[in-house]
């Protein structure tokens, strides 16, 4: 499949059916299955953003190439059954995309959540599977951006609404003094990746894109 071919596929998607409750109760049984282990992944992730945070823009150089890496654990472990947390590492070779889409998505974001909140929320829905695609696809950030923005468009209020749970889960989360977010982050990461594997379906089976 070619790019043109991803982006035209993207613009007749079929109107997926947001189910968020069914794909936080698929994300929380593959979380329960490796506890430990996702709890381990989430303090490496945590702690390399720590690291990187003392540099000033480390936070920046690092956000995209984490979460493609972090991309790359969950969908290894929905399709291979195994949690490899060196999987992490992997976003790191494809630091431009990732880097780039994170730079991308970050600063947009952020510019909406500071001014009115919600716009930060829609633009958040809009790209949420740029990194998956990313760390899937052997595609350029623009056209996972793309893909991403055109697939949740046609449903951005659902989708919205998905990403706000998640993040009322990370608020939670983080008021047990952080203890929570060991296990709500990885619990609405591995969800989103839950959603990506259905609503991407009929492409997934030619990954290799040019």
């Amino acid at each position: 499949m070619t790019r043109n071919e991803l982006l035209r596929w993207a613009d007749n998607a079929p109107l997926y059916p947001v189910d968020i409750g069914r794909w936080l109760t698929l994300g929380w049984h593959v979380l329960a299955a490796d506890l430990f282990g996702w709890i381990l992944l989430t303090i490496v992730y945590g702690a390399v953003q720590v690291v990187a945070s003392s540099t000033g823009i480390g936070v920046l150089l690092i956000l995209g190439p984490l979460e493609v890496g972090l991309y790359a654990v969950i969908l290894t472990r929905l399709r291979r059954g195994t949690l490899e947390i060196g999987e992490l590492g992997r976003g790191f070779s494809k630091f431009i995309p990732a880097f780039l889409a994170g730079c991308f998505v970050g600063v947009l974001a952020t510019f909406g959540l500071i001014l009115l909140f919600f716009p930060g929320l829609v633009v958040l829905a809009l790209y949420l599977f740029t990194f998956a695609l990313i760390s899937d696809l052997d595609i350029d950030f623009w056209t996972a951006l793309e893909v991403s923005r055109k697939v949740v468009a046609r449903r951005w209020l659902d989708w919205t609404l998905f990403v706000l749970v998640q993040t009322l889960l990370l608020v939670a989360g983080a008021a047990f003094c952080g203890v929570g977010l060991l296990l709500v982050f990885p619990w609405i990461k591995i969800s989103t990746a839950v959603a990506y594997e259905e609503v991407f379906a009929p492409v997934l089976s030619e990954r290799q894109v040019s």
